[in-house]
């Protein structure tokens, strides 16, 4: 009768247990990693907003530009991004004498720090935020014939300042537990604070250049691109 009891007691106890593991929702296997450095790398189309200096528009000194931007970082936490960043650009010159008559060439450069936080980390579609600070170099080159007057020009400088923030939005579609392929835009706000550069114009020698910029003015670089990130 013990026997048959301590059975009985046995079976019902086996019983409970398999209807509670079958009615407990199974854990989500994480689908990225919880840490870790983080190497990410874009490119992305780049439009000019508000002034260089005083009343000239960037855009009148650069139409736009192409990054190459690469993020390195740790992933502190599930949800949380740390890291440094660096971009290298080429400028698209604007549209007059650059395309008829001189050759001209631009760059801007920028570096800094910046943090994403990421939303859905265990999603297979990761949405995240990024927010970061740096400063940028915008670099240009001048050579060729000036039309009508027919004087030889050959000038080259960089402008360089604080970029305040710049705020990012994104969505990181996991590929493999280490690897994300994903859109991106960004929106920057900085200013220039500094001009240097050098000058001949027809028969006159070099001139140089290396000062403040008096009539600062604010701009902003408005990106739409594509980011992998390997972590």
């Amino acid at each position: 009768m013990r026997l048959s009891l301590k059975s009985v007691l046995v079976c019902v106890a086996l019983s409970h247990l398999a209807l509670a593991q079958e009615g407990a929702p199974v854990s989500a296997k994480r689908v990225g990693r919880d840490h870790g450095v983080s190497f990410g790398v874009r490119t992305a189309y780049g439009s000019p907003v508000g002034y260089e200096a005083g009343a000239d528009k960037l855009s009148d000194s650069i139409r736009g530009m192409v990054p190459i931007w690469v993020d390195l970082g740790y992933r502190v936490s599930p949800h949380l991004y740390l890291g440094v960043f660096g971009q290298y650009a080429f400028g698209l010159s604007p549209h007059g004498y650059c395309d008829r008559a001189l050759d001209c060439s631009e760059s801007v450069t920028r570096f800094g720090a910046n943090a994403h936080y990421h939303f859905l980390p265990d999603a297979l579609i990761d949405p995240w935020v990024g927010l970061g600070l740096g400063y940028e170099f915008f670099s240009f080159k001048v050579s060729g014939t000036i039309p009508v007057v027919q004087w030889n020009i050959d000038a080259s400088g960089t402008e360089s300042g604080f970029e305040f923030a710049n705020f990012q939005l994104g969505g990181d579609i996991r590929l493999s537990p280490s690897f994300a392929l994903g859109p991106f835009i960004a929106f920057s706000l900085a200013q220039y604070s500094s001009a240097t550069g050098v000058a001949s114009i027809g028969v006159s020698g070099p001139t140089s250049v290396n000062e403040g910029i008096q009539d600062k003015k604010l701009h902003s670089w408005l990106l739409f691109g594509m980011r992998a990130v390997y972590q």
